[in-house]
């Protein structure tokens, strides 16, 4: 009888295991896609360059993605460039920073974002074919 006791104990220690092992399993491959990075683009004065790197960005993508494209204070046309942009991409989302250094725009990002991952890509110096 002892015997049927201590198999029985070691079957429920090891279903417990398993279940214990896949159900964690499962979680974390749930939570691995709720913790997807958001991208942020820091542009200036990139009004022949930006439609082509949206464009790209949402042409190469399987799924739609939010993109934030924030520009750092530009003298030309992009800001007239991206606000016609984001009528075409619902996932453009856009940040004007205005009197504010380049090299300054990333800790405003960084105080405007609360996301547990942030991809920051310096798009003042590429043009869409780099990104």
């Amino acid at each position: 009888m002892e015997g049927i006791h201590i198999y029985m104990t070691f079957i429920t220690i090891i279903a417990i295991i398993i279940f214990t092992y896949f159900y964690r399993r499962i979680m974390l491959s749930n939570n691995a896609d709720e913790i997807s990075p958001e991208i942020v683009i820091l542009v200036k004065d990139a009004q022949d360059e930006i439609e082509g790197i949206v464009r790209d960005f949402y042409g190469r993508m399987t799924h739609s993605k939010e993109l934030w494209v924030v520009d750092c204070h530009s003298d030309d046309q992009t800001k007239r460039v991206l606000e016609k942009v984001s009528l075409l991409f619902p996932g453009l989302r856009l940040i004007f920073l205005q009197d504010i250094p380049f090299e300054q725009c990333i800790q405003e990002v960084f105080r405007c974002k609360k996301s547990p991952a942030i991809l920051i890509i310096d798009g003042s110096q590429l043009s869409h074919r780099h990104i």
